[in-house]
């Protein structure tokens, strides 16, 4: 399993990169995180299987932790076609450990159009632009 990933300057999505120009990501201060799907299932199932940074991130109480409805509409969808098993109760977990909901507002689905190629799948594109249009740091698992 890859570790958790929080992009280096290079990676971050435009609009993003002023939390991380010039200092290390350890002291930088990310207030606003968006959990991709992975990175959410693990932070409310299998804390354990996070990656350092990302839980330092996700357990900062200064930090606003979301959850995003496009990451839970991918869990039901998967959920539905037996490719993914979702914790019980996962949405009432997310709530209980304080996560945010994020909802899709037209704009964030507007933005979709804009994401760069190299996010294909539909599932990808929507929390990208998300980050993008809310000003949010994403939080995900490469591999």
């Amino acid at each position: 399993m890859a570790p958790d990933f929080i992009p280096t300057p290079n990676e971050v999505p435009h609009g993003l990169t002023r939390f991380f120009e010039g200092e290390s990501l350890r002291a930088t201060p990310v207030r606003r995180l968006l959990l991709d799907t992975p990175v959410g299932l693990r932070a409310v199932s299998n804390p354990e299987r996070l990656g350092n940074r990302a839980r330092h991130r996700i357990e900062d109480p200064r930090n606003r932790v979301h959850g995003s409805a496009a990451s839970l509409g991918e869990i039901v969808v998967e959920g539905a076609v037996g490719k993914l098993e979702a914790p019980p109760l996962f949405i009432d977990r997310l709530r209980s450990e304080g996560y945010r909901e994020l909802r899709i507002p037209f704009a964030h689905a507007e933005q979709t159009s804009r994401v760069p190629p190299i996010h294909r799948h539909p599932s990808d594109r929507l929390p990208v632009a998300q980050s993008q249009v809310g000003d949010l740091t994403p939080v995900t698992a490469c591999g």
